[in-house]
């Protein structure tokens, strides 16, 4: 290749430029640089530490199991849309989730509850604790199952149909992959930072935070 810039009849070096059948690595540097094949697979297949972001995977409430004994209350929630309503020791069973494809493995994931008031505060705090077993497994794998518990405190002054979120602990993820599940139960229980919350309470939404490292995975098992 010959360097118009500077000399009409100069050569540029082989390290200078890119060739069809180059075969040595090269790393751009400018705005402008050309880039490998391979730099831009090894680049991309997982994102930077300064570009990965948070997502979420979500349980619906709605769609939860709703056993024989003790179980909320599917009731009005705004005019035209019903919400289960929980009661102390109400419980609901969840579906199973996988982990999603961008998900960076082993990564804790950010256990979290969307909670909205039925009914208004007036007098004085309330409190609703709940209770979340959450059951994992990663491919050809035993399930096993972890707890979370966390107390919200409502304070006073607070309207109805308000909604509090409120993170419930981190799942320990280490040893988990692409193909991992999580299934959860969602239990109000009794709670213990003062006096309970009077009646039902709405729980909208549970969630996972989880972080980001890929767009997807390159195959349906493997990053």
């Amino acid at each position: 290749m010959i360097d118009k810039g500077n000399n009409n009849n100069a050569r540029l070096p082989k390290n200078a430029f890119l060739a069809r059948s180059n075969d040595k690595k090269y790393v751009p540097t400018g705005d402008y640089n050309p880039a490998t094949k391979k730099y831009v697979d090894d680049k991309f297949k997982k994102i930077d530490d300064k570009f990965k972001k948070i997502n979420d995977v979500q349980w619906s409430i709605v769609g939860g199991k709703v056993p024989s004994g003790i179980s909320p209350s599917f009731e009005v929630f705004t005019p035209n849309t019903k919400e289960f309503g929980f009661g102390v020791n109400d419980y609901l069973d969840l579906g199973a989730n996988e982990c999603p494809h961008s998900w960076q493995e082993q990564k804790d994931i950010e256990l979290h509850m969307h909670i909205t008031t039925k009914i208004a505060v007036v007098a004085s705090p309330r409190y609703a604790k709940f209770e979340v077993f959450m059951a994992k497994c990663v491919d050809r794998n035993q399930w096993e199952e972890d707890t979370f518990t966390a107390e919200l405190t409502i304070p006073a002054g607070t309207d109805a149909l308000v909604m509090f979120y409120l993170e419930m602990g981190q799942i320990d993820m280490s040893g988990y992959y692409l193909g991992s599940e999580l299934k959860p139960r969602v239990r109000r229980i009794a709670a213990t930072g003062g006096t309970d919350y009077t009646g039902n309470i709405f729980i909208t939404q549970l969630g996972g935070h989880f972080l980001s490292d890929a767009f997807g995975s390159q195959t349906e098992i493997i990053k």
